[in-house]
């Protein structure tokens, strides 16, 4: 009897000693999992203020950029400003120049800086002894610079006969405008424009020209001089009709140089052709007064720019009588040419 009792007790005492570790271990995965409760509160709450953050990035990032594009308008303002304030001195200087009857005298800040003294153009540095070699090797240069957009831009002097049609005399009234050079070689210049124009005139009745090329990035500058020929009919055909047809279109409309009363005058007759020969079914005839010239040259000088002013000037020309080359002031060129430097 006392051992069934023993072993009741001693059940009991194993009961209570399971139901304890029981809820020591229910205790144990309860504070495991309260902790991992917080490891995800704490991950969460980690996360939105690292998005705080980056938003925060964000915003400082736009102030910054609004506080650096207000620092660029300020500066912007500033500038256009202290332009208007130049420009708005100069109008009062050429204002009083006005008023007094003065000459407009160029400021000094428009001197500009050529070539250095390293950077000389002697006879040595000539890529040939005719001037087409040398017209060639300055014109592809210019062609190659980005910032010249047209190499063969020149400017076209012509000039009148004589001061009045009654009286013939060597003294002519001068007459420059800009054209485009479509071509070179030894036999001359090519340009195209309309032989009624003013221009077209002047050379009808004085077949002498001067071209003068200026490419400002370079510091170099060609002249030309010489008599005028009319090209022939078939080669203004040629480049004629090469032309887009706006352009020839815009040579035949137009009677360049003649006062208009407005651009309409020629923007209906410009339709109508361009509804016939717009499709390119049809050639469209060159007229009769648009065609080409060929400067042929007398005398070609090239010119280089020098900071101090001491330009560099080299000069090719045909031989006048009695010239003989003697390899100090006057030296033997090719192909029928002399060339020689001139003081700037």
């Amino acid at each position: 009897m006392l051992e069934l009792v023993l072993a009741v007790e001693l059940i009991r005492v194993l009961e209570l000693v399971l139901a304890v570790e029981l809820i020591r271990v229910l205790e144990l995965v309860r504070a495991l999992e309260l902790a991992r409760a917080l490891e995800l509160v704490l991950a969460v709450e980690l996360i939105r203020v690292l998005e705080l953050v980056r938003a925060l990035e964000l915003v400082l990032a736009v102030e910054l950029a609004r506080v650096l594009e207000f620092l660029l308008v300020l500066q912007l303002i500033r500038a256009v400003e202290s332009v208007r304030v130049l420009e708005f001195v100069q109008m009062l200087n050429l204002i009083r120049a006005l008023e007094l009857g003065r000459m407009i005298v160029m400021r000094e800040s428009m001197r500009a800086e050529y070539k250095t003294k390293s950077e000389t153009f002697t006879e040595k540095d000539l890529k040939g002894k005719e001037p087409f070699v040398q017209f060639r090797e300055w014109f592809e240069e210019a062609c190659k610079h980005p910032s010249i957009i047209e190499a063969n831009s020149v400017c076209l002097a012509t000039a009148t006969n004589s001061m009045s049609k009654q009286v013939v005399s060597k003294d002519g009234i001068p007459s420059a405008r800009q054209v485009l050079l479509k071509g070179y070689g030894p036999e001359g210049f090519k340009l195209f424009t309309n032989y009624n124009s003013r221009k077209g005139q002047e050379l009808a009745e004085n077949p002498n020209a001067a071209l003068s090329f200026y490419w400002e990035p370079l510091k170099k500058a060609v002249r030309v001089e010489g008599h005028v020929e009319k090209l022939s009919a078939s080669e203004s055909d040629e480049y004629f009709h090469s032309r887009p047809i706006l352009s020839q279109i815009g040579a035949v409309v137009s009677e360049q140089s003649k006062p208009i009363v407005s651009r309409d005058v020629f923007i209906e007759r410009r339709a109508m052709l361009l509804e016939q020969y717009g499709d390119g079914s049809e050639q469209l005839p060159r007229p009769k007064h648009w065609g080409g010239y060929l400067v042929v040259p007398e005398v070609i000088e090239f010119w280089q720019g020098q900071t101090d002013r001491l330009h560099d000037r080299i000069r090719f020309r045909r031989p006048k009588s009695g010239d003989e080359p003697d390899g100090v002031l006057l030296h033997q060129g090719d192909n029928g040419w002399v060339y020689e430097r001139l003081s700037p």
